[in-house]
């Protein structure tokens, strides 16, 4: 195994197990009261994702490398990358519904201030969120647009653990036990 591989999968593995540790004593602790509160917190949870797909992303990189395929470093899109990587190996990707929907909900986080601005397409009234609904843990949660977007600790748990799925995939050869045939 390539030290940059070992080095690259320990980043995002450290970097999901912080942000969810993090976000849990952020709820505990109350610190998001009041609007201010709320646009401070979703800048810093955007960051937070933002660094999480970045590491998957070089990961991905990582892996290409390690598989003898060739890696797409200027390829920002990590759902594409992963997409591409899994179906170089016959596999497919089925979290990429969940990493778009992530990164809508990110994009939204830090520029509209945690406000749901828009759908998943134009015209459509509902944000598609990048973790699972209440209702039923298969499904991702939604929101209306016009409304906030409130991100508790128990949904990033949800998502650092997606991450970290992803991340322990890549070590074992590409695809999560979840999708092996």
């Amino acid at each position: 195994m390539r030290d940059e591989f070992a080095r690259a999968h320990a980043t995002l593995r450290n970097g999901a197990a912080f942000l969810a540790k993090w976000m849990m004593a952020q709820d505990a602790a109350g610190s998001h009261a009041g609007p201010h509160g709320h646009r401070r917190r979703s800048r810093v949870i955007a960051n937070g994702l933002r660094e999480l797909d970045r590491f998957l992303n070089l990961l991905v990189d990582e892996a290409c490398w390690r598989h003898g395929l060739p890696a797409q470093p200027r390829q920002r899109n990590t759902a594409n990358k992963l997409g591409s990587f899994r179906a170089a190996l016959g596999l497919e990707l089925a979290e990429r519904p969940q990493l778009e929907a992530l990164a809508r909900t990110r994009d939204l986080l830090f520029h509209c201030n945690g406000m749901a601005l828009r759908g998943d397409r134009r015209g459509e009234r509902l944000l598609t969120l990048g973790w699972p609904g209440s209702d039923d843990a298969a499904a991702l949660a939604t929101v209306a647009t016009g409304s906030v977007i409130i991100v508790t600790g128990s949904d990033m748990a949800s998502v650092c653990g997606l991450y970290q799925q992803l991340a322990d995939a890549l070590l074992e050869g590409g695809t999560p036990p979840s999708i092996t045939a």
